[in-house]
């Protein structure tokens, strides 16, 4: 029996349904559990039935916990929505900046005004830098609002996890003031120390090679290319970028080596460790999948101290207790939740496979050390996997086929590039900077190596494989009630291979339904980009892109890969800016179009010069041109000096991508009678347009505004901002269907 292992599980099984369900949802589940115990209790014939009863009566307090919080913290704050207030508060993170914005969370001291419900913490964002110290004091005038999304896996319980319940911007026009730190915390020293260690790398090394080793030490990946990141996500290898039980293992290991060869004592070196543990989950952040690793790291260590050896599957269980207590929206945390998944996988899988795989070269005497070495490798990165799949393809809609080949091959080169870039850190922030170098250089090693072999295997065909179906959840569904059937009686292998071979069957027979009911489909897919209008059309797996407007195009780039899209059939802009000029060349490495339209007199076309070589066919166009697509698109693009837009009609529904420089009233009538007007700033004359829905492209921050201008006028609006992207699937006849992807 381990207690906390069914106790753990069943209160983090509970808030993931919570967070799920939302609120109202977890108290009714809370209820439902309370009475299944008080029956299961109070019936005699059910009265030894004590596993059932203890993981009831745990869920009932994981649902209760979550909605008292969410009743006390989190759904208060929502008050302040579209208000303005003068916010006072600490700064107790490290700042970031991403987007031409800064960033900030801010632990609330007050918020002016009356009736203003308990908010703990902000995030702030600027258009300049604050100068201001962590743990610093900020005062200014602020305009408040909630992440957009709704109830389930999206921004509000994400943000949550973190403990931010509201977003603000502020009125840097106004006066704001900020005062060095009045206390420093231990967590003070820690944000230091991340941000010396960070600074040092940076000094070092080059950027994109600093970059990586600060993600891989420390899980900062601000400083990590789209490339970069593109690369490490299809060949399944993005967990070695966010400190998880990997990261924890190899320092603690490190920790220990290094006071075994200082002769310390066994025992007194996991004290030592245990400090040394307890430091590098404050200087990582204590995000949650940080807490999970870092708690087992401790109670293994305890163990060794104590002379008594940790169970893992208990402790793994306690750490889901701890981590759930402290915040019941941790389960909203997706690195969370493939922490514990994966970490279940190889407590339970990865043992017996080894030793299967170890009877197979059990004969062979040389090279023993490396086969064992791969062999462990394979199989915590199968186990890994496995248990992860559901979460990945429900998340992320693709899977790593190279995966197993390429934890293989980075798995190890990570762990040293974390071992050097600690030492190379440490050593110059000590001044022993002649030291530091030569360790340095072999961290830049390391990271080249690693993002040469992720750029290698990338380019591989089938690295990755779409999994965004519509029938992947009752496949899932279907496969996990296979699995808990064979787990509840012992089976032998012949069932099992049968089990395997009816979840094949299924996962085929959807896939064959699946390409069967969406043949007729072309997908207009809004994305959230940013700032910026960016749409694609898919259609039989064939991909075009309209508009290269946001941040960055790492939106389209993951969106066309989650849709198994390899390379592009057509590719224009939207505007004639530099920026978006700059974003398309992005595309055109990447996916090679077969069509490029570009403006004659294009005011970026330098950044595409030297990738027209990737493009099939070039089209220029001064005033209009017309593109027609796979019989079901027509995409129509106008300029005439003083405004530009683009029409696209699908199986005849009008689409109209316009911006702050389009006047409505002037526009020809068949594109004012659109359908859906995709805007990245209000048309002029917005009075001349009734669309079905307008579609705001752009942030959270930007929208805002918009969304109520739009609203007072009785006209229904939805915003990208941080809700995911928004789908329009069409069909022949005009039919559609209009759904969000987070």
């Amino acid at each position: 029996m381990r207690p906390f292992a069914l106790i753990g599980f069943s209160y983090l099984l509970a808030l993931t349904a919570a967070v799920y369900f939302g609120a109202a949802g977890a108290l009714t589940l809370g209820c439902a559990c309370g009475l299944a115990f008080c029956v299961l209790v109070y019936v005699r014939k059910t009265q030894h039935h004590r596993t059932v009863q203890a993981a009831l009566l745990t869920a009932a307090v994981a649902f209760g916990s979550f909605y008292f919080h969410a009743q006390t913290i989190v759904l208060p704050a929502q008050q302040m929505d579209g208000k303005d207030a003068v916010l006072t508060g600490t700064v107790c993170e490290l700042p970031v900046s991403a987007y031409g914005r800064f960033y900030y969370v801010i632990k609330v001291d007050n918020i002016s005004g009356t009736d203003v419900p308990y908010v703990d913490k902000v995030r702030l964002s600027t258009q300049n830098a604050l100068n201001v110290d962590i743990y610093g004091k900020v005062e200014g005038k602020a305009h408040f609002y909630t992440p957009q999304g709704g109830e389930g896996f999206d921004s509000p319980s994400y943000y949550a996890s973190k403990g931010i319940t509201l977003f603000a911007y502020l009125f840097e026009y106004e006066p704001v003031e900020t005062g060095p730190p009045q206390e420093k915390p231990l967590y003070y020293h820690a944000l230091t120390i991340r941000r010396a260690m960070i600074g040092a790398m940076y000094r070092m090394l080059p950027s994109q090679q600093a970059g990586l080793a600060a993600g891989v030490l420390l899980g900062d990946t601000s400083g990590i290319g789209w490339q970069v990141k593109s690369d490490f996500q299809t060949v399944g290898v993005t967990h070695i970028l966010s400190v998880s039980g990997l990261h924890m293992t190899t320092m603690a290991q490190f920790f220990l080596l290094l006071l075994s060869l200082l002769r310390v004592r066994r025992k007194s070196a996991a004290v030592v460790t245990m400090a040394g543990v307890l430091g590098f989950m404050a200087v990582t952040g204590f995000v949650p999948s940080v807490m999970r690793s870092g708690i087992m790291s401790l109670i293994y260590l305890l163990g060794t101290v104590v002379s008594r050896r940790a169970d893992s599957m208990n402790s793994l269980g306690l750490a889901a207790v701890l981590i759930g207590a402290s915040n019941p929206y941790a389960a909203a945390d997706l690195g969370l939740l493939l922490s514990f998944s994966a970490t279940l996988g190889m407590i339970l899988c990865s043992g017996p496979m080894s030793r299967r795989l170890c009877v197979l070269y059990q004969k062979v005497s040389r090279g023993r050390i490396l086969l064992d070495g791969v062999n462990s490798v394979i199989c915590t990165t199968v186990s890994a996997t496995l248990f992860t799949l559901p979460i990945i393809i429900l998340s992320f809609g693709t899977v790593s086929l190279i995966s197993p080949v390429s934890n293989i091959l980075q798995i190890f080169p990570s762990t040293l590039l974390m071992e050097f870039a600690a030492v190379a850190a440490v050593l110059y922030l000590l001044g022993a900077s002649f030291l530091a170098m030569p360790v340095a250089f072999m961290t830049g090693i390391l990271a080249n190596y690693m993002m040469g072999c992720a750029r290698l295997l990338a380019q591989l065909s089938y690295a990755s494989v779409s999994a965004s179906f519509g029938f992947i959840r009752l496949w899932l569904a279907a496969v996990l009630l296979l699995g808990a059937l064979l787990l509840r009686k012992p089976s032998s292998p012949k069932v099992k291979q049968t089990a395997g071979l009816l979840s094949l069957i299924l996962l085929l027979g959807g896939i064959f339904s699946y390409q069967i009911s969406m043949n007729p489909v072309t997908r207009v897919a809004v994305l959230q980009a940013g700032d910026g209008i960016s749409v694609v059309l898919t259609h039989r797996g064939k991909g075009a892109v309209v508009g290269c407007g946001g941040f960055s195009s790492s939106a389209a780039r993951s969106y066309l890969q989650g849709q198994g899209v390899r390379q592009l059939d057509y590719l224009q802009m939207t505007g004639d800016t530099k920026e978006e000029y700059l974003l398309a060349s992005e595309l055109v490495q990447y996916f090679e179009p077969n069509h490029l339209l570009v403006w004659e007199d294009g005011a970026g076309s330098e950044f595409l010069e030297k990738e027209l070589s990737r493009v099939k066919q070039v089209h220029s166009y001064r005033a209009k041109s017309e593109v027609a697509l796979w019989e079901q698109v027509k995409i129509c693009q106008y300029s005439d000096g003083q405004q530009s837009y683009t029409g696209i009609l699908v199986n005849g529904v009008r689409f109209l991508l316009a911006s702050s420089g389009c006047r409505a009233d002037r526009l020809p009538t068949e594109w004012q009678q659109t359908d859906f007007l995709i805007a990245d700033d209000l048309p002029r004359n917005m009075g001349a347009l009734s669309p079905f829905v307008t579609v705001l492209s752009m942030s959270e921050e930007s929208a805002q505004a918009n969304l109520e201008k739009l609203d007072a006028i009785g006209l229904v609006s939805v915003s990208t901002g941080n809700a995911g992207n928004l789908l329009v699937d069409t069909r022949p006849g005009g039919k559609i269907q209009l759904r969000r992807k987070v």
